[in-house]
């Protein structure tokens, strides 16, 4: 009976033991390349306190005052200085072209005269007359609209002093090509020797004037460093 009892025990085992070895075991899944390892939890970091605040400043610092340089121009004449002015303005804004007349025909006398008494060609001579005639012409556009337009540029001190130099220079110019012209008429049939000498440098520095006039004015038009001379 004992026996009995023993082999039932030990069937009972050897069951049980194959029941647990016939269960599924969950497998292991492999760690992924890259993928971090759990980390265990821990204690969160303590935010840092907020830095204090800076102290309110209470009084503002005095803005020192800009002394305006002597000389210079203020707004509103700078404002007046652009300013249209009218039919004056407008006549004046042509100053800029016909200024060029009387110097393209001073250069073109200058030329004919030394080409018609270096070859003595009669024809060049009297060519060379009509043009100075028409070169003391051309100066009466260029003086009007000139001084028409030198009320609307700017009034600054140094720009003043190009105008007025501008200007003096052209007034000599046209004094001097008015004597070469009043002196060739008067030595229009006996123009030789000193005559012609004196006629000629009158002409040469008529050309010379008017050349350093014009350029005194493009330092007006453009700026007085525009040329570094």
């Amino acid at each position: 009976m004992l026996r009995l009892v023993q082999v039932g025990m030990l069937l009972t085992a050897l069951v049980v033991v194959g029941t647990a070895l016939a269960q599924p075991h969950p497998a292991k899944v492999p760690a992924r390349a890259g993928t971090p390892a759990a980390q265990p939890a821990s204690t969160p970091a303590a935010t840092p306190a907020a830095p204090a605040a800076a102290p309110a400043v209470d009084d503002v610092e005095d803005v020192e005052d800009v002394a305006v340089v002597d000389g210079a121009p203020s707004a509103a004449q700078a404002a007046t200085d652009t300013r249209p002015g009218g039919w004056q303005d407008v006549v004046g804004r042509f100053h800029n072209a016909v200024v060029h007349v009387p110097i393209g025909w001073l250069l073109m006398v200058l030329l004919l005269d030394a080409l018609a008494f270096a070859l003595g060609r009669k024809e060049l001579e009297a060519a060379g007359l009509w043009a100075l005639g028409g070169a003391l012409l051309s100066f009466v556009p260029a003086i009007a609209t000139g001084l028409l337009r030198q009320g609307f540029v700017s009034q600054a001190p140094d720009v003043r002093a190009l105008v007025e130099t501008h200007e003096t220079l052209i007034f000599v110019t046209a004094g001097v090509a008015s004597m070469a012209f009043l002196w060739r008429l008067a030595f229009r049939r006996d123009l030789v020797g000193a005559k012609k000498g004196a006629y000629l440098a009158l002409i040469g520095v008529a050309a010379v004037l008017v050349a350093v006039a014009g350029h005194w004015g493009g330092k007006v038009a453009w700026g007085a460093d525009y040329l570094p001379f």
